[in-house]
């Protein structure tokens, strides 16, 4: 239960999700590839990496 309360922080928080952690508990079916925690982690790298596209052109 642990790492759900950890994530469920960080999303609260706006911050990244240890991607290593997130497709542990996928793999293990702890956490559904549809479900809202991994829309939230998809959705946070998006902006994550236009914000790098802005600022490096790259």
């Amino acid at each position: 239960m642990q790492p759900f309360y950890e994530i469920m922080l960080k999303l609260e928080k706006k911050e990244r999700l240890d991607i290593l952690l997130v497709t542990q508990l996928i793999e293990k079916n702890m956490l559904s590839r549809d479900g809202k925690i991994a829309i939230a982690h998809s959705r946070l790298e998006a902006e994550f990496y236009e914000q790098k596209f802005k600022r490096t052109g790259n």
